[in-house]
């Protein structure tokens, strides 16, 4: 949610509510799961509240933020011909994101995540499946688009949407260390990432009361990436 305010908060500013702008990346189904501490094993544990189930994933939620504020908003992802990727495509076309680059296939369950929030000090814990062989299948990009947000996933699309959008501001929220987010994130203009991303690219451990490491984390990543934002999770 911080990345897609973020950006909405930046077109506001501009005055341009009219840019087109594309997320790519990971689509899932989730189903939160909010308790007072952590589960302990082999016992039986009540959940706070009702488990609450939507649309998941980096890009997907930004995408759905995006069109909800009035942003025109595609998606390029893939979900499986299911439930869960029936649920994932009504969510997104009731808000109005234009799901042309959203793919159904047929041979592979769409990625579900199981969150497990631990509600007395704000933890979160994330199980899922998703499968090496949920990834596009070969898509023409035929708009034009002043805005690519990208999570890491789905590189050979979001490779091709660049290209043919050079012009175009270029975002990655990088969550994980993963060889596809690290080639992205060296590609665009703004990197947002996450503790586990800036611990593992720098070695070191982030700790918001020490400012020498800090800067020390900022350096290494400045030489690395055209800008950087480390987003407090």
């Amino acid at each position: 949610m911080l990345l897609s305010y973020s950006i909405f908060c930046y077109n506001k500013i501009k005055g341009d509510m009219g840019m087109k702008i594309i997320c790519i990346g990971n689509a899932a189904y989730d189903v939160t799961l909010p308790m007072n501490h952590f589960p302990i094993e082999n016992k039986k544990t009540r959940l706070d509240n009702s488990r609450i189930e939507c649309g998941g994933g980096s890009a997907s939620n930004c995408a759905y933020l995006l069109a909800k504020w009035g942003m025109e908003t595609y998606f390029g992802g893939a979900v499986g011909d299911d439930y869960y990727g029936n649920k994932i495509f009504e969510e997104f076309e009731k808000i109005g994101v234009n799901t042309k680059y959203l793919q159904k296939k047929t041979d592979v369950p769409t990625t579900s995540s199981f969150i497990i929030t631990n509600t007395s000090i704000g933890s979160r814990t994330i199980l899922t499946d998703k499968k090496k062989e949920m990834t596009m299948g070969k898509i023409d990009v035929d708009d034009k688009f002043d805005m690519i947000v990208l999570d890491g996933y789905e590189k050979e699309f979001a490779l091709e949407v660049m290209k043919k959008n050079p012009k175009a501001i270029k975002i990655i929220d990088a969550g994980s260390m993963r060889e596809s987010t690290l080639e992205l994130a060296r590609m665009v203009d703004y990197v947002v990432c996450s503790h586990d991303f800036a611990e593992e690219f720098t070695n070191k451990k982030v700790d918001y009361d020490d400012m020498r490491t800090l800067i020390e984390i900022y350096n290494k990543n400045k030489k690395e990436f055209k800008s950087y934002w480390l987003k407090k999770l």
